[in-house]
């Protein structure tokens, strides 16, 4: 009986997935006839703008000279494009060219405001990119060097177009993932219902599109939605009963999140600009990525940003002697070591060579911690716990080209030694996880501060930091695990208790506090405590939702160069 329910259960899959097909192919085949005032409603996918304003009759923005538009998922065909511009306050001339398609057009000498008609091809990206380059000029009573004055836009397909290639393999992608949750449900036991569901997101979905065609890039949120949805499922019934076989099942739970992460990198990756306009809201730094060789991109190369690149060149060049502003002796050797070590097996590439052993290390530690775990506190806690070190925020940076991963397996490698009294084992495992050097962190900006001025600070800056909610967001990881350590010495084995005391002590005594929701990863007994008193489902379920829509924007904004922990 269950055999033939995922049979039926999968055979509406695939008759949904048909009928979202056709249904997107009609979609697109509909004139595109729209008109938008960039001033009031233009997507997160601008660049280079000022922010918007308004005058008694029309609505508009100032470039700052550099500026980029995109419009997402109009489709694979030919459009006009009418843009309304003009000078700064619609009398002072400005030069200006775009360049749209791979074509430059000039558009002389801006003045007074008027509509330019240019005509474009969107190829299998199925969006329009449109750059415009212009001087700039400054009015008496402005301080800003202002570009063109950007009014209304309007797109009109020309004859037949299709949907874009990305879209069209993203759908059954998305609905499978969809799929997956509901079969981790008691909706595979009501197949009509489930049957229903799945239809009505499979017309949802191409509608979605529709709805922000040319306006909103909807595949980002899409995606998002379907792994979070179908993670959210998979990992609370993960961690809802022991595991029969406990190493196959884990190595499919890290394939299964490593993969997720993976398909939210390359979204991030494809939808650049989107998330680069995201991520100046929310965090500082970043980049808009090119989308040439993006499988390369978004499975390797995105994921070494920040102090990776200081790894890959301790890998290859080892620490240099000369002086350095920032010097690379702040980075323990032992991971650039064996990246150096695994640079053979990954065809002399550093940056596979740097991310296999992060993904090597972090599956061992996975491992050993499900036995550890199991051991003291029992199989269902431990399965909790494996979850529980995945879905936080943070957890990427196990996967990125990072020592985080090499650290964990050490330290876990270390409590189960200890815990068995193989010293020796604990010892050599210790060895791996030595004290920082002070004198390099002094150069980083980085020495000691009594543990109640990061918590003071973070209050303090939450009203005048430019991005309040992340201020918010550490307060809220520096007090649970402080919390949470608590609770270990209280009440598990002293082990774990004054292990997760010395592993905070670095970095809440830390002058440095952007990394704090990174540098608490290590403090693994934190997350075994998360495990043992998540037994509600609804407080497992909340907290499994809120770390993976997390952790799947935190992975965006990485793979873009912004900072996330």
């Amino acid at each position: 009986m269950e055999l033939l329910k995922a049979h039926v259960h999968w055979a509406a899959l695939a008759g949904t997935a048909a009928w979202s097909m056709l249904l997107l192919a009609v979609v697109y085949a509909v004139p595109l006839n729209g008109r938008q005032e960039i001033g009031t409603g233009w997507a997160l996918g601008a660049t280079g703008l000022y922010a918007p304003e308004a005058n008694g009759e029309i609505s508009y923005v100032y470039t700052q000279g550099a500026a980029s538009l995109v419009l997402p998922e109009v489709g694979a065909g030919r459009f006009e494009l009418g843009i309304r511009m003009g000078g700064p306050a619609g009398h002072v001339p400005v030069q200006a060219r775009a360049e749209v398609a791979g074509q430059a057009v000039d558009l002389g000498t801006l003045q007074a405001p008027r509509v330019y008609h240019i005509f474009v091809a969107a190829m299998q990206p199925g969006d329009i990119e449109l750059a415009l380059h212009t001087t700039t000029a400054r009015l008496r009573s402005e301080h800003r060097d202002l570009g063109v004055l950007l009014g209304e836009i309007g797109m009109r397909s020309i004859g037949a177009s299709q949907a874009p290639a990305p879209v069209l393999i993203a759908t059954p992608i998305i609905l499978a993932l969809l799929a997956a949750a509901g079969m981790q449900t008691s909706l595979r036991r009501q197949m009509r219902l489930a049957a229903s569901i799945l239809l009505l997101l499979g017309t949802a979905l191409p509608l979605g599109y529709a709805l922000g065609r040319g306006r909103v890039a909807a595949l980002p949120w899409w995606t998002g939605l379907a792994i979070v949805a179908a993670g959210v499922m998979m990992l609370y019934h993960f961690g809802e009963r022991p595991l029969r076989r406990p190493i196959a099942q884990i190595t499919a739970l890290f394939l299964a999140w490593r993969a997720a992460l993976w398909a939210m990198g390359a979204v991030g990756v494809w939808y650049s600009s989107t998330v680069y306009r995201l991520g100046q809201a929310e965090t500082w730094a970043g980049a808009i990525s090119p989308r040439r060789a993006l499988p390369w991109q978004a499975l390797a190369e995105a994921w070494v940003q920040w102090d990776g690149k200081h790894y890959e060149a301790i890998a290859l060049h080892g620490y240099p002697a000369v002086e350095q502003r920032f010097p690379d002796i702040a980075f323990f050797p032992l991971y650039p070591m064996l990246t150096r070590l695994a640079l053979p097996l990954a065809g002399g590439s550093v940056t596979i060579a740097a991310l296999l052993v992060s993904h090597v290390a972090l599956l061992a530690a996975l491992i050993l911690a499900y036995d550890l775990v199991a051991r003291d506190f029992g199989a269902t806690v431990a399965a909790r716990t494996v979850v529980f070190v995945l879905i936080f925020p943070a957890s990427l940076f196990f996967v990125a080209a990072y020592s985080e991963s090499l650290g964990l397996v050490l330290l876990v490698v270390a409590l189960w030694a200890m815990r068995r009294e193989r010293w020796w084992l604990a010892g050599a495992a210790g060895l791996g996880l030595a004290l920082a050097f002070m004198a390099a962190q002094h150069r980083w900006q980085n020495h000691l501060e009594p543990p109640w001025r990061m918590p003071l600070d973070f209050v303090a800056s939450i009203t005048s930091h430019p991005h309040p909610e992340v201020r918010m967001i550490q307060l809220v990881v520096w007090i649970a695990f402080l919390g949470l350590t608590m609770v270990a010495l209280r009440r598990l084995p002293p082990v774990y208790g004054l292990t997760a005391v010395l592993l905070l002590i670095p970095p809440y005594l830390s002058s440095w506090h952007e990394s704090l929701p990174r540098h608490v990863l290590l403090a693994f007994p934190a997350f075994v405590v998360m495990a043992i008193y998540a037994n509600r489902g609804w407080v497992r379920g909340l907290a499994i939702t809120t770390g993976l829509m997390l952790l799947c924007l935190a992975t965006m904004l990485y793979v873009n160069g912004f900072w996330v922990a």
